[in-house]
């Protein structure tokens, strides 16, 4: 049994904390009920500001830069048309020398065709002496058969009136026998003289035909001749010489290569991106376009270039046209597209100095090997907008502020330049007078509010565009 202490114990437990909880229920009850609601503070909302520049329509073309090497615009390889022994070279035919067309530069012994040409001519001079002979005979011929004919008329006549006399019984049979015997006598020479004479026509059109082929011949051997001087086919330089004096060269052999100087080319690469814009220069190239010929489609559109070359603070530039592709499709390495770029007139070169205008002096002309930098300027047939290269966000991302709030615009196919980006107006949501921010933001969300300030001006800067 449980003593009075042990039960007085166990009540004081039980009693005292839940007079306390109820003592704190009736202190919280008595401050909430004296306490006032607190008020509500509005705070200002926090606006970012924000520097903006306007987007500008960019009124030229478009130029681009890219590496090329010079190549020749044409090399020819001289073999020898004629057989025989070098007997002679020129003083011109060295490698490197510049020779005009026409110039004479290596012999080939010509005895053994003169020889030849010598023998077809006796040929055709006795070809038309028999000529001659033949024509005297034929018209020898003819004016015998003339006077055949004429003895025949008389042979017939007279044999008419024999057959008269004949029928009136005023001369015999036998007489009339020998007068048609003369008939047939003449008749049959006349028929001789035909027959030699259509002979003789014939043996005269077999020795025409054998004059013209014994023409022929002295001409093929004419140019055999001709072809025992080799000259140079072209104004141009002579790569290389692969003949020497006494020296037998076969029909075919290499004698030299000469390279055409009248134009150069620059073989370089365009990525997809630039070959683009040389594209929409086009105004008629687009996909649903009618025209399918194979021409259009494999057609690169003339642009003009600046072929430039530096040498210590002087740049030597060219004029040229980027012309066409050098082959079909990519290069698999590079991922690029190979081109042809034709300078015309290779030896009309401007040197530029940091003073502007230089003497001439250096390269005087484009020459293969040449690494050169080719500005290609392209005039697309677009609406270009100019876009400051601070306004470009990581992504190709610019903010356009409309009524106080971003806008996000993602951009494309754009072209960086010093100190801006261009894009085609066709391919971007922006429009020429857009303000775009040039403040870096740490935060940006569309819509988002801002304002826009005016940019700092720092002493001796320009003033930024669209200010």
């Amino acid at each position: 049994m449980k003593s009075l202490k042990q039960i007085l114990t166990e009540t004081i437990r039980f009693v005292l904390p839940l007079g306390i909880l109820g003592m704190g229920v009736f202190a919280f009850a008595a401050i909430a009920s004296r306490r006032e609601p607190p008020q509500r503070i509005e705070r200002p909302s926090i606006v970012t500001t924000v520097e903006t520049a306007a987007v500008e329509a960019h009124p030229g073309g478009l130029d681009f830069l890219v590496d090329g090497t010079v190549v020749p615009h044409r090399e020819i390889a001289v073999s020898a048309e004629v057989a025989g022994r070098v007997t002679a070279k020129t003083a011109d035919f060295r490698a490197g020398r510049y020779v005009t067309a026409g110039t004479l530069l290596v012999e080939i012994d010509p005895r053994k065709y003169e020889l030849e040409v010598r023998r077809l001519t006796e040929e055709v001079e006795q070809a038309a002496v028999t000529l001659q002979e033949l024509a005297v005979d034929i018209t020898n011929t003819s004016e015998l058969i003339a006077l055949a004919e004429e003895d025949l008329a008389l042979q017939k006549r007279d044999l008419e009136r024999m057959q008269q006399l004949h029928a009136r019984r005023t001369i015999s049979e036998s007489e009339v026998d020998t007068a048609r015997r003369a008939e047939l006598a003449s008749r049959n020479s006349l028929a001789t003289l035909q027959n030699q004479l259509r002979s003789l026509q014939t043996r005269q059109a077999r020795l025409k035909s054998a004059e013209e082929l014994a023409r022929a011949r002295l001409a093929q051997a004419q140019l055999d001749l001709d072809r025992t001087q080799v000259r140079a086919p072209i104004d141009g330089v002579i790569v290389s010489e692969a003949v020497e004096m006494d020296t037998y060269v076969k029909l075919g052999d290499p004698l030299f290569t000469i390279e055409d100087t009248s134009a150069a080319e620059v073989r370089c690469s365009l990525r997809m991106d630039e070959l683009n814009w040389i594209w929409l220069q086009d105004p008629n190239r687009s996909l649903g376009e009618t025209d399918k010929t194979p021409q259009r489609d494999y057609h690169l559109p003339k642009t003009p270039v600046t072929v430039s070359y530096k040498i210590g603070e002087q740049r030597y530039s060219w004029s040229g046209v980027l012309s066409r592709y050098e082959s079909i499709g990519l290069d698999e390495k590079t991922r690029t597209v190979p081109c042809r770029v034709l300078v015309p007139n290779p030896r009309d070169v401007q040197v530029i100095g940091e003073g502007g205008i230089a003497h001439l002096a250096g390269p005087r002309a484009l020459v293969r090997g040449m690494y050169v930098q080719v500005t290609v300027h392209a005039a697309p047939q677009v609406t270009l907008l100019r876009i400051p290269e601070r306004a470009v966000q990581p992504g190709n991302v610019v903010w356009r502020v409309e009524k106080g709030a971003l806008n996000r615009v993602q951009l494309k196919h754009l072209r960086p330049l010093d100190d801006a980006v261009l894009v085609p107006g066709s391919f971007s949501l922006l429009q020429a007078g857009d303000e775009v921010v040039v403040t870096p933001l740490a935060v940006a969300a569309e819509g988002m509010p801002v304002q826009k300030v005016e940019p700092t001006i720092v002493a001796g800067e320009p003033e930024a565009a669209g200010t």
